[in-house]
């Protein structure tokens, strides 16, 4: 049986947030029922905590699924809307999946244009590459990441810790100053 981990309060609300805040089952809000993150392959079945296996479902319709897949859940006395319904969340789910994807790949240009300019990169900075590339372009990323060379240096040989806070603290402040004046 797989082990279930547990999921932060953080990655519950981007999840929530994904999904508009609705019960993708049957559309109930948080002022009619009381939402929950629930796992489209359950845990039992080998389904992970990854952004794409996670739905928002009120807990009326997530106790109902219970362990059962959501291609099973539907049969039985599900109407022809329940098994459409099922089928568009499944879809859905699949653009997640390549959404993510696509993110994560983005993140890894990104953190290889980083050791081009800068060289070393620390996994914090590596980590939020992503995130960034959702809020401003790769190319003025790159484009920061040319100015930080240029205003701070490259990392040496031998990684120093020092240095790549400067270069992340002057990174993050040129980011700060692009979106007080709406650049990027």
């Amino acid at each position: 049986m797989a082990k279930r981990k547990t999921l932060s309060k953080r990655v519950r609300f981007e999840v929530f947030k994904r999904d508009r805040f609705q019960c993708l089952y049957c559309g109930a809000t948080p002022a009619q029922k009381v939402l929950r993150v629930d796992h489209v392959v359950p845990v039992v079945e080998g389904g992970g905590n990854e952004p794409a296996n996670l739905a928002t479902a009120c807990f009326d319709c997530n106790a109902g699924k219970a362990g059962v897949p959501l291609s099973k859940a539907s049969s039985g006395f599900a109407t022809d809307a329940d098994k459409e319904h099922a089928e568009q969340i499944r879809a859905w789910l699949e653009v997640q999946k390549e959404i993510d994807a696509a993110r994560a790949a983005v993140g890894a240009v990104l953190v290889q244009r980083w050791e081009v300019h800068l060289g070393g990169i620390s996994t914090q900075m590596a980590a939020r590459m992503s995130a960034l590339a959702r809020e401003f372009t790769v190319d003025s990323l790159d484009k920061a990441m040319q100015i930080v060379a240029w205003k701070i240096g490259r990392q040496p040989e031998t990684w120093s810790p020092h240095l790549a806070m400067n270069q992340q603290k002057y990174f993050s402040g040129i980011l700060r100053k692009w979106r007080t004046h709406g650049v990027g």
